[in-house]
């Protein structure tokens, strides 16, 4: 457990550290962290606040039991953000495109965020649909979009009921990874473990049967890496300020 410290803490939570980790070269402070419970935790000094970057896996029960471990802290929460990468549903959304959740469709709740960005660069905003699984097809992701919804994720919208019930101030900032019209290199539901993480030796031993599949997830993990600088440099511009009701 890190040192319980005085001040409040931004908790960033994503699926996978790649997804946070080119916040490194905006830190004054980046150290690895060891929980037991948390897949990859790294805490960082960013602007002069204290920063939890936590990777847990997919899914909102991954997410939240992340959460739970850095309130067991004792530390208030300032503001918790649900950052990573997600799916297009809106056709005209590129690789690299950010986009700000407005709300959240989470099985039949539809949620608001607790928070807003008082101040950010330009990005497109709209609905967040939070899936149980990952939507690996063209045809799943342009149906959701049939919906209006903007983009597609794993954990923002559990994240905010999570949240919401406990009056901690919330927002989600994302990076587009793929498009509403392309599928992914693989079909990622395959390879996920009894405890919703990705076996990632499954997924290597699938690319290394098959050539073309290790190209393709050779060339999107590019993607997500590019993705993952652009991320990190929109959320140190971003200011966060509570919903004024």
């Amino acid at each position: 457990m890190p040192d319980a410290g005085a001040g409040p803490i931004v908790a960033v939570i994503a699926a996978e550290a790649i997804e946070l980790d080119s916040l490194r070269r905006h830190a004054s402070h980046w150290e690895v962290v060891d929980w037991p419970g948390v897949e990859s935790v790294r805490r960082a000094v960013i602007g002069g606040a204290d920063w939890f970057l936590l990777a847990n896996g997919p899914g909102v029960p991954n997410a939240c039991a992340a959460l739970q471990e850095v309130e067991s802290m004792g530390r208030p929460l300032s503001l918790v953000v649900s950052a990573g990468f997600c799916g297009a549903l809106d056709p005209a959304l590129e690789p690299g495109d950010i986009v700000r959740a407005t709300d959240f469709e989470l099985e039949a709740d539809a949620l608001r965020p607790q928070a807003l960005l008082s101040a950010a660069p330009p990005a497109s905003q709209g609905r967040y649909w939070t899936l149980d699984h990952v939507a690996s097809t063209a045809a799943e992701k342009l149906a959701l979009g049939q919906t209006g919804a903007k983009a597609v994720d794993m954990e923002a919208g559990g994240l905010a009921l999570y949240c919401g019930v406990r009056d901690i101030p919330f927002c989600a900032v994302k990076v587009v990874t793929d498009r509403a019209d392309e599928d992914l290199p693989l079909d990622f539901n395959r390879y996920r473990r009894a405890d919703g993480r990705f076996d990632r030796a499954a997924i290597a031993r699938a690319a290394a049967l098959r050539p073309w599949v290790a190209w393709k997830l050779w060339t999107f993990a590019g993607r997500c890496r590019r993705a993952s600088a652009v991320l990190a440099d929109y959320l140190v511009e971003c200011r966060f300020g509570e919903i004024a009701e």
